[in-house]
């Protein structure tokens, strides 16, 4: 009974929270949102504000957790972009997401590690960046484009190719710039005719070497291959059946396997059974998600099956009330 009465209590507490952030927060899309004023330190301790914004044409913040797969697997593209668009006035900064085991010392041995060296911030220890990171949705990863005044321009939830990446700062600089890799999301008319490319396929012309194939496999979060295939360059790759891991939902690939032009390596991307805002955990978080979210109706169909805790086929406090009995018990 006891126990009855603090999950109702709480449940109490969290509503009344929810319907005074739901108020004062507007919309959830940090676009438009301006982050000028923000300032807090680097994982070197080294005070940062948001003078930097104003030194780049474009700034691309990445928030990400050392604990995140999908983080980790982008972040020698995010190295190689900042390396490669840094003299286009592009810089590229982190934003560490805190908790579960990701802290300062541990990015920062990470970064080291890896030869990592666009800077990352603690965003929070400011309120401005605390507020844009809680109107991406509580995901991880989420890449922003921010001008040089300070307003978000763009924002992407999950992990991204260098490709990817390359195409998000493209569409985001006043006047684009082509880099030593291009790579458009699409397939746009050349304005010159190609010297090393095959013409485009309406107008096919006799290639000058023979068809390439490559190889993309595509594995299991332990690095277990469930499948591999030779696929010809330019087409697409073919995804063995949904992979099953026990607790946990499969979600999606975690990279785009069509039109390949490499030797590519597609990993599951799992999500652990109720666990709502995605960060690996179980709690009082995701209840309140839940909450928030059967108010503005906002659920995507994989995340109303993540969230339907009592499985009867709806999203509603039902589910919030059992996360928090979990929880408790």
């Amino acid at each position: 009974m006891k126990k009855k009465i603090i999950v109702f209590l709480t449940l109490i507490a969290i509503l009344a929270a929810l319907i005074t952030t739901s108020l004062a927060a507007g919309t959830k899309s940090p676009v438009g949102v301006n982050i000028s004023g923000f300032s807090t330190v680097d994982l070197y301790g080294n005070q940062v504000d948001s003078i930097i914004l104003g030194k780049y044409e474009l700034t691309i913040f990445n928030l990400w957790a050392t604990w995140c797969s999908p983080c980790l697997n982008e972040m020698p593209h995010l190295q190689k972009l900042y390396e490669n668009y840094e003299q286009q006035g592009v810089n590229v900064v982190g934003l560490l997401s805190e908790g579960n085991g990701s802290t300062p010392s541990s990015a920062k041995a990470l970064c080291e590690s890896k030869g990592y060296t666009y800077p990352t911030l603690r965003y929070v220890t400011d309120n401005t960046l605390k507020t844009l990171v809680s109107k991406s949705g509580g995901y991880i990863p989420v890449t922003y484009a921010v001008n040089s005044s300070g307003e978000v321009l763009e924002y992407y939830v999950g992990g991204m190719t260098y490709n990817q990446f390359v195409a998000f700062v493209e569409r985001n600089l006043d006047e684009p710039t082509p880099t030593e890799t291009p790579a458009p999301t699409e397939s746009p008319k050349p304005t010159v005719k190609p010297t090393e490319s095959p013409a485009p396929t309406n107008s096919p012309e006799p290639s000058e070497s023979p068809d390439e194939f490559h190889t993309v496999r595509f594995l299991d979060w332990n690095d277990v291959v469930l499948k591999e295939e030779e696929v010809r360059t330019g087409e697409s790759a073919t995804a063995p059946s949904d992979p099953e891991l026990e607790g946990h939902y499969f979600e999606k690939w975690d990279k785009a396997f069509d039109n390949v032009v490499a030797d590519l390596d597609v990993y599951a991307k799992y999500r652990l059974c109720n666990d709502v805002n995605d960060d690996n955990v179980v709690n009082t978080g995701d209840a309140v998600l839940i909450l928030r979210t059967v108010i503005s109706s906002e659920f995507s169909d994989f995340d109303k099956m993540v969230a339907d805790v009592n499985k009867d086929g709806n999203v509603n406090t039902g589910d919030a009330v059992m996360i928090l009995k979990n929880t408790i018990e």
